[in-house]
């Protein structure tokens, strides 16, 4: 049982020996949901669980990619295509990764401010910087697949990917508030 079920438990049955006590689980009943409320241990198990898909989802497919290049007969690799894709690409991670970079610093505005993320902000602002830089890998991998070569359309997979990959869920800006002081360049710490 869960501690919040077992304190609400608690709760009520010392409260129905109080006197007053239908006012209090009144008030208790208009409390929202537990769900509702994310703690910030919750938000980091969750945040790993989604960079940890984030980064299953390329790997399969480069390992497909691998495994396909390894297996089929040599085919002649179109070069006008994987050029196009390459730039298609390569636009896509210059105008995504900078876009979600610039959402998610518009979600942690008060670490900033000197206060603490919430833990919805801060696991949202780093899910949509997650997505971005995977469909970046993905899509240049689809690249390599649809042209029969691994060149230029490897290159801006393996920069989301060692982007991606330096960008692991810390939890920083939900649990230290004193780290986000902008006027005290000692005290700022950039959040990952």
């Amino acid at each position: 049982m869960s501690m919040v079920v077992w304190n609400r438990i608690q709760v009520r049955t010392e409260a129905a020996d109080a006197p007053g006590h239908a006012a209090l689980l009144r008030s208790m009943d208009r409390t929202p949901a537990a769900s509702t409320k994310l703690m910030p241990v919750a938000a980091l198990r969750l945040a790993w669980w989604a960079w940890s898909v984030c980064m299953l989802g390329p790997s399969i497919l480069f390992l497909a990619m691998v495994w396909h290049f390894a297996c089929t007969s040599e085919q002649p690799g179109d070069t006008l295509l994987a050029d196009r894709w390459f730039i298609f690409s390569t636009a896509f991670m210059v105008a995504a990764v900078p876009g979600a970079l610039f959402w998610r610093s518009h979600l942690f505005k008060p670490y900033w401010d000197g206060h603490r993320v919430g833990p919805w902000a801060w696991l949202a602002g780093s899910i949509i910087l997650w997505v971005s830089l995977a469909l970046a890998g993905i899509l240049s991998m689809v690249g390599c697949l649809i042209s029969h070569s691994l060149l230029p359309n490897l290159f801006p997979a393996l920069v989301a990917f060692i982007l991606y990959a330096s960008l692991w869920p810390t939890g920083t800006p939900m649990v230290r508030a004193s780290q986000g002081n902008l006027d005290d360049p000692q005290l700022y710490e950039e959040p990952r």
